[in-house]
């Protein structure tokens, strides 16, 4: 379980990092951007959100794509 909470963390510490760089950058690039923080929060919430779902979702994408999630079928006797 703590494993999990880590990386709910990281996720949520990725996303707002990523976030952060794309923000600053946009004025750098296109002169019509603006920093915005709303961005930020929301994207931070969807790479939270996309944690969530991926746990929630993972044992059906791992009966569906095992090798995907790097587990090898079984095989059948």
């Amino acid at each position: 379980r703590a494993r999990g909470n880590r990386g709910f963390g990281m996720t949520v510490l990725v996303g707002v990092i990523f976030s952060m760089a794309i923000e600053v950058m946009q004025p750098l690039l296109h002169a019509e951007r603006c920093f915005d923080m709303t961005d930020i929060i929301t994207n931070t919430m969807g790479a939270a959100l996309g944690f969530a779902v991926l746990t929630v979702f993972r044992p059906l994408l791992a009966l569906l794509f095992p090798r995907a999630l790097g587990r090898k079928k079984r095989k059948k006797n």
